[in-house]
């Protein structure tokens, strides 16, 4: 009663238990008299009970739980290196422990969850074959149902999980890949939190990040983000990370030509772009993919998109290039006009503030009406050919792409001119355009269209007209191409010779002989100066002889005078004939 104890009934004598002295001591070492020590001493007498009471399932219990109690004074002070100091120290009887109490869920679980405690540590400072080593002893055997059980799968988790993520910091895809695969089964558990679970999807996504499997990640982040349905912050990352899974597959698919599969990706992609920047960058790789896959897909991205676009010099580039190309498959198909009406799409789309595309989509613009017209002009459509050089014209925007379009121009509007007679139509194109002079081809498509109009000319024997259009022709050619030059006057020339036959023909004699005054002012050389002397002294001659014939000699001495007069190189041949006329008299 002094003591304070409880008096002791007879059932408690009848169940007395008679032990040897040292048992009896073990035994003391957690009663009453031991609450009066320092708490390190009193918990050392418990790990002493523990270690020489071996088969007391309670004093194990006690014993491992001490331990426990250890770990979480060292995690609480990031101490990790003092648990793996007493783990060094305590394993050989943590050995006899799992040995000896294989069968007792008790003590084997919660043995595997101080075990998971320390393989926690283990895996913190770079022992991951250590740490997983008891991880993998605690799998094998922890019950799941008995106490510590949920504990120590939550632990492993997480042991698991930190290991795989020091190896792919590491650069050690291929170990982390390992672990990963040979874990997989563990981490389809029902019993495992969430958490857990994610924590290992999102290791999975990594390493498919660092081999490229686009989407294997995917699949793995949408399982992650299934499960973070409550957590918004978890969420927006989850979907940073989806965003970057889709966008890689969506680039991969790119890169093999999948145009279909990277609009699919890039669309995906889009629904988890939280910001402008990402959002942009998506939509700029989603046109590349829809204007490579076709009209319907490129104008789906437009229809869709192109208003929220607008104003983006990589959006106006690549709808300008989309347009561009459609263009020139259409015309490679003859589809001239769809090919046109895609362009100037194109250019409506490229509006003013880039003016150097606005002058790419015109020049294809000149190019594609020039392609028409030359198959119109293939077909000798003259007139249609006209227009469409016409339209290349004006759209030209290099002075190569102006010269190709005025020289067809020009050709077809001469060609139509002169097929149909109508060589004023032919004459007014020329007049209208005075500035299509500096163009060389220009040049020579007016030297044969006045030569055209010549010869029409010269058949109706119409001469003076002939004569001005050969001037006109004149004008046209370069002043350093003498040889045209010279065919030229020579053909002038010929012509005042023709229509002083005509005169020649009908006794016209001073007619005749004007025109041939008029034809030796033509003449360059010393050599076509004595041809035109001979057709003025013969012609001299005949007039002479005319009015012989008819008795009038003084009349043809007189002739014969003004010749020699006129032409002083005649002057001797003429001398000859007067001679000849005045012995007859």
């Amino acid at each position: 009663g002094s003591r304070d104890l409880a008096k002791p009934t007879y059932a408690e004598y009848m169940n007395r238990e008679v032990i040897k002295p040292h048992r009896l001591v073990i035994y003391n070492m957690m009663n009453q008299h031991t609450g009066k020590l320092e708490p390190e001493d009193r918990l050392r007498l418990v790990e002493i009970r523990g270690y020489l009471n071996f088969w007391d399932t309670r004093a194990v219990l006690d014993r491992i739980k001490l331990y426990l109690m250890e770990y979480n004074h060292f995690s609480d002070n990031g101490d990790c290196s003092s648990t793996i100091r007493m783990n060094e120290t305590i394993k050989p009887d943590l050995g006899r422990i799992r040995n000896k109490y294989l069968n007792n869920p008790e003590i084997i679980n919660t043995l595997s969850f101080l075990e998971t405690n320390i393989a926690f540590c283990l895996s913190e400072v770079g022992s991951p074959e250590s740490s997983l080593g008891l991880i993998n002893g605690v799998l094998d055997r922890v019950y799941p149902g008995e106490i510590y059980g949920p504990e120590s799968f939550a632990n492993s988790a997480t042991v698991i999980n930190n290991n795989i993520i020091h190896l792919l910091e590491g650069g050690q895809a291929e170990r982390a890949g390992n672990l990963i695969e040979r874990y997989q089964d563990f981490f389809e558990r029902d019993d495992l939190e969430p958490e857990n679970i994610i924590r290992f999807c999102r290791n999975q996504a990594n390493w498919c990040f660092s081999r490229g499997k686009w989407e294997e990640a995917v699949g793995h982040l949408s399982r992650c983000l299934e499960l973070s349905a409550d957590d918004e912050r978890k969420k927006a990352d989850l979907k940073n990370n989806l965003l970057f899974a889709y966008f890689n597959w969506g680039v991969s698919s790119m890169k093999r030509k999948d145009w279909d599969g990277a609009i699919s990706r890039f669309s995906k992609a889009l629904n988890y772009s939280s910001d402008s920047q990402s959002r942009e960058k998506t939509l700029k790789n989603l046109s590349i993919a829809s204007f490579n896959s076709g009209l319907e897909k490129g104008e789906e991205f437009i229809a869709e998109y192109g208003e929220s676009c607008t104003g983006c010099g990589w959006y106006t580039e690549n709808a300008a290039t989309f347009y561009s190309n459609r263009a020139a498959s259409l015309s490679k198909e003859g589809r001239w006009e769809e090919g046109i009406a895609a362009l100037l799409r194109a250019e409506e789309i490229a509006g003013t503030e880039n003016p150097e595309l606005v002058n790419r989509i015109s020049g294809k613009i000149s190019n594609l009406y020039l392609d028409w017209g030359n198959d119109f002009f293939g077909r000798s459509e003259w007139d249609a050919a006209a227009d469409r050089f016409e339209k290349s014209f004006e759209y030209a925007g290099t002075d190569q792409q102006k010269k190709s379009s005025a020289g067809n121009l020009s050709l077809a509007v001469f060609r139509s001119a002169a097929g149909r007679g109508d060589f004023k139509r032919g004459e007014e194109f020329i007049t209208n355009h005075p500035e299509f002079i500096r163009y060389s081809g220009y040049r020579k498509n007016v030297i044969w269209f006045y030569s055209r109009w010549t010869n029409r000319l010269l058949k109706q024997e119409r001469w003076q007209e002939a004569i001005s259009k050969l001037e006109e022709r004149l004008k046209v050619i370069d002043k350093n191409n003498r040889s045209d030059i010279g065919k030229t006057r020579g053909y002038i020339r010929d012509t005042y010779i023709n229509w002083s036959f005509e005169y020649l023909d009908n006794k016209n004699w001073e007619l005749s002989l004007e025109k041939l005054s008029e034809a030796m002012e033509w003449t360059d050389s010393e050599e076509d100066k004595e041809e035109m002397a001979g057709y003025i002294f013969n012609t001299y001659h005949k007039w002479a002889l005319f009015h012989v014939s008819r008795e009038e000699k003084l009349r043809a001495l007189e002739i014969y005078r003004k010749c020699g007069e006129l032409y002083p190189q005649l002057m001797d041949k003429c001398l000859i004939e007067e001679k000849r006329i005045k012995r007859g008299l």
